[in-house]
């Protein structure tokens, strides 16, 4: 205990005085003051600020550690030693990538193309774009025109009959509407010539130099033009079927020949030229909606669609370089933007490149779109019609879970698509080289069966060093 020094009386009652004043004063100065207050009020000086409540702190829990994934998968224990692979799977839900393998290195894709020219025409056409193709007068009495909007879909064949895509527009309709809209005019009068207009594509190539020469025999592709029937082929129901060389010669002599069957009259003049600008149109057919031609173009590989669909792509845009076009199709955060080239849009030239790890990229944005949720959905599958029909052979418990946008050219094997799962993967793969054949499949069939194995718990590749 301190002990004060002793002083008199006064001094202490003085100072105690003072110290009391001084307390009022303050509490007095610092209390709420307005016009019904007075100084000497007792409850200015009464008057006790209570303390602020304690302040709860919720508990802060510790970071979750890292997730170890342990499941390895090996990308060259079946690849033939002349091949090279590249290759990249990521988390579908986060895009994560879990494993990769030269994902960043240039690659041909083939046909795996098609994802992004899909994606280019979904984004800047949109799901409802139609191709049109029209009949419009011509300016003169007695002359009408044909005029293609790039539909190769557009069919020659009767209503009814089979063509090998699904309700395509048809001639027979063109024709019809034509026939109603002269009435009773003589057809002598009304069509003595008929203008052939396939200039919507005048300004790209029909045929791109890189492609097999033969590619129009084998029933790959026909020469692109904005007027042609059933895909140019020879036979309207054959997937693969011979292709022509003239697509707008083969349509121009079919739409006249409906045309003189249904008016009785055989004897028009046809020519080739532009139609008049702002003619009256007489009848129109429109193709499928985009979002129906996609899906026919992913899950057949239907290189005829594609190369319309880029076109028309260029067209929108405004632009006659078919890989500005396509970067239409990917986003500004797509991984080697810098080293993607698209020559075409069906995949079919060997200028064409990508890497796995942007192919990986554009499945995840394409699983991630609504509008593209059909594509995805009709992505072929091991066992069912389609590309992947005859594949994954030996691993027939994973098909249910496995899809894939296949490709195939001289020297390349490519697949990318979605395993399925609890938690879904998305991956691409490709295999390049000289010596590589189809024997290449069963490599890629293999890793892919892996990785579903796998599953989230794939982990990145970390080959053993020799003498390990």
């Amino acid at each position: 205990m301190v002990k004060l020094k002793p002083r008199s009386n006064s001094v202490f009652v003085g100072v105690t005085t003072v110290v009391v004043a001084t307390v009022i004063i303050t509490l007095i100065a610092s209390a709420p003051h307005n016009s019904a207050d007075t100084v000497d009020s007792p409850l200015a000086v009464d008057m006790v600020v209570p303390p602020p409540p304690p302040v709860e702190v919720e508990p802060v829990p510790p970071p979750e550690p890292p997730r170890i994934r342990t499941c390895q998968v090996d990308p060259g224990g079946a690849l033939a030693t002349e091949a090279e692979l590249m290759g990249s799977v990521a988390l579908l839900s986060t895009g994560e990538v879990l494993w990769e393998v030269d994902a960043d290195t240039p690659v041909v894709p083939a046909s795996v193309l098609k994802l992004v020219t899909a994606r280019a025409a979904l984004r800047v056409l949109g799901p409802d774009f139609r191709f049109v193709t029209r009949v419009v007068e011509g300016s003169e009495a007695g002359e009408l025109w044909l005029v293609g909007g790039g539909d190769p879909t557009l069919s020659r064949t009767p209503p009814g009959a089979t063509s090998y895509y699904s309700d395509p527009a048809r001639l027979a309709d063109l024709v019809s509407q034509v026939v109603e809209a002269y009435g009773d005019t003589p057809a002598a009068e009304a069509f003595a010539r008929v203008g052939i207009d396939s200039s919507r594509y005048d300004s790209f190539p029909q045929w791109n130099d890189t492609w097999r020469p033969n590619a129009a025999t084998l029933g790959f592709v026909a020469p692109v033009t904005a007027l042609m029937v059933d895909g140019g082929r020879f036979v309207p129901g054959e997937r693969l079927g011979q292709r022509t060389s003239d697509p707008v010669g083969q349509a121009a002599t079919s739409f006249t020949r409906q045309l003189s069957e249904a008016s009785r009259f055989w004897r028009s003049d046809i020519i080739t030229g532009v139609a008049p600008v702002g003619a009256r149109t007489i009848a129109d057919v429109s193709s499928p909606p985009l979002s129906v031609l996609v899906v026919q173009m992913i899950r057949d590989s239907d290189n005829q669609i594609a190369e319309a669909l880029i076109r028309e792509v260029a067209l929108a845009l405004a632009v006659s370089d078919f890989n500005q076009a396509a970067r239409a199709g990917l986003g500004e955060d797509i991984p080697d933007l810098d080293l993607f080239v698209a020559d075409d849009g069906s995949g079919l030239s060997q200028n064409n490149v990508m890497t796995a790890a942007l192919t990986t990229a554009v499945m995840v944005d394409l699983v991630a779109d609504p509008d593209a949720r059909d594509i995805v959905d009709s992505l072929p599958q091991p066992g069912e019609p389609g590309s992947l029909l005859r594949r994954f052979s030996g691993f027939e418990e994973v098909w249910p879970d496995i899809s894939g946008k296949t490709g195939s050219l001289l020297g390349v094997r490519s697949l990318a698509g979605v395993i399925f799962g609890d938690d879904p993967l998305v991956y691409s793969i490709f295999v390049t080289g000289s010596q590589v054949d189809d024997e290449a499949r069963s490599s890629i069939d293999r890793l892919v069966a892996e990785f579903h194995s796998c599953g989230e718990n794939l982990a990145h590749w970390v080959p053993t060093e020799p003498g390990e």
